[in-house]
């Protein structure tokens, strides 16, 4: 499972990326390191995954100001890239 961004309300928006893993019946969260033209801190957004990419679409970019925009995560580049809608 990945984990896109987010809000917390003490500390803003986030534009982190985060895999929940298993290893030997232990359970861990593991920040994942990207390229390429991420989103920017968003919260709200859309996410689901088709074969080897995270498509990210919508979402908030700060309290007023919504993202139309649809970003691709390749996982095995772990290259961020923006789609043509």
């Amino acid at each position: 499972m990945y984990i896109f961004g987010g809000r917390d309300n003490n500390r803003g928006q986030y534009q982190d990326l985060y895999q929940l893993g298993w290893c030997e019946g232990e359970v861990y969260w593991k920040e994942i390191r990207t390229t390429g033209e991420d989103p920017h801190f968003l919260s709200g957004h859309a996410a689901v995954v088709v074969n080897n990419t995270m498509y990210v679409y919508g979402g908030r970019l700060g309290i007023l100001e919504g993202s139309n925009k649809l970003y691709a995560l390749d996982f095995p580049t772990m290259r961020w890239n923006v789609k043509k809608t």
